[in-house]
């Protein structure tokens, strides 16, 4: 129910900071699922199941808290863009994923719109312009902006145990 910050000290790993953040439904402290610094180190960005929280790390104050109906309900993946400090990817049980402003809490662009299968992980390429993800049905979705606005092109690939 928190995020931990160790930081070495002569020779020894010490809990420096800890952050915390209220569950938007129940008001108790969020169980987060994952964390991440944004590439430039200004904020850090967790999940929980239903939100999206982000802190900056100057003082480790939270800024901000982002839900919605269906785009962070029951979470699964983050992703930092490695290029741009202001984006992350987030996907969620339903299939549902979209690309989030974490300096303004603005959804930035919808990627998967209609409930499919539950994403399990996911990455950004280290030019900041994909993001592949792989699912729970064995498939993989890499999602490229082409020099416009991200566009789907799904690959599923068989599975090991099938005759090739």
């Amino acid at each position: 129910k928190q995020i931990r910050i160790w930081k070495a000290a002569e020779s020894k790993w010490e809990t420096e900071i800890i952050l915390t953040g209220k569950n938007l439904q129940s008001n108790i402290n969020a169980k987060f699922l994952k964390c991440f610094w944004n590439c430039d180190e200004s904020r850090i960005v967790a999940i929980s199941s239903h939100a999206i929280y982000v802190w900056e790390t100057n003082k480790y104050e939270l800024l901000l808290t982002i839900s919605h109906e269906l785009y962070t309900n029951q979470c699964s993946t983050l992703s930092v863009n490695p290029k741009n400090p202001k984006y992350v990817f987030v996907s969620c049980v339903s299939g549902v994923s979209a690309i989030w402003n974490i300096f303004t809490g603005k959804l930035v662009k919808i990627l998967q719109e209609n409930e499919f299968t539950k994403i399990t992980e996911s990455r950004w390429s280290p030019d900041g312009q994909s993001i592949v993800a792989a699912d729970a049905a064995a498939g993989i979705t890499i999602f490229n902006t082409n020099k416009r606005s991200f566009e789907t092109l799904e690959q599923f690939f068989p599975k090991e145990t099938d005759n090739v």
